[in-house]
């Protein structure tokens, strides 16, 4: 795992494979967060990471704000 931060300001830690480009999200039931990368419109999983505010329900805030949005993808 390594450190770094994320477009929106929150640091965490992530999957050493992690690129720049790569999307953090939440999948329903998962406690945690998700790094994930689009590839040829399917999304692949990297890996989990660790962001405080984000896991274990944290993030439903940002959902209540309208500052993220539940999506349906496909991951392969």
């Amino acid at each position: 795992m390594l450190m770094s931060l994320t477009t929106r300001g929150f640091i965490g830690n992530f999957p050493t494979k992690v690129e720049k480009g790569d999307l953090v999200g939440i999948l329903k039931g998962c406690s945690w967060p998700v790094v994930l990368r689009k590839l040829d419109g399917f999304y692949v999983h990297i890996g989990h990471c660790l962001i405080p505010g984000l896991m274990d329900g944290g993030a439903t805030e940002f959902l209540k704000s309208r500052e993220a949005q539940i999506e349906t993808i496909e991951i392969r």
